[in-house]
């Protein structure tokens, strides 16, 4: 009778069909019919794909080995403030990337708006529809009448100067400095 050689399995290295990353070690089994042939698993390779260094990942792609950036799941703005996320193998960062959002100041209309916005919000902050209708039902006191008018026109006089500014733009418009006081 023949002697009969068992071999154990060779270590083989797995990949992602799509992405050619390394998923991991696999073992082949020997050839039953060729015993100098190994059963390469499907997505393995024989080439080491483990030692890709930090920043970086293993690939095989197109029958060789590749080590590409691995920036996946990085966030980045460009100049404009325009928001942008890695997630593909081998993308790295743009030269003029920024890895923190940047200051863009508001447009003019930007701020114009945000400056009616805030004077609508004063003034109904004293003087809304409950307060309306109090003084339409004359619940109102001719005193809180006035009071409440009175805190009307010093808000719309606030928003008329601060539309006005040259320096619109630059300025903070919800800060308190701008607007009239609260009795």
């Amino acid at each position: 009778m023949g002697k009969i050689t068992v071999r154990s399995p060779k270590r083989a290295y797995a990949y992602d069909k799509n992405t050619g990353e390394f998923t991991g070690v696999v073992y082949a089994d020997p050839d039953p019919l060729d015993v100098t042939n190994w059963l390469l698993p499907a997505s393995s390779t024989f080439t080491v794909l483990d030692d890709a260094p930090a920043g970086h990942v293993a690939v095989f792609k197109e029958g060789e080995k590749k080590i590409l950036v691995d920036k996946r799941g990085t966030e980045y703005f460009d100049e404009n403030g325009i928001h942008y996320l890695i997630n593909q193998i081998g993308e790295d960062l743009p030269e003029n990337a920024l890895l923190e959002k940047p200051y863009i100041p508001p447009t003019l209309d930007e701020q114009t708006k945000k400056v009616q916005n805030q004077c609508s919000i004063r003034i109904n902050s004293k003087w809304n529809q409950i307060g309306q209708i109090n003084a339409a039902l004359g619940v109102y006191s001719e005193q809180e009448r006035a009071d409440c008018s009175e805190w009307v026109k010093l808000n719309r006089d606030a928003l008329k100067a601060l539309l006005q500014r040259a320096d619109l733009t630059e300025i903070d418009v919800e800060s308190d400095e701008f607007w009239p006081k609260l009795n």
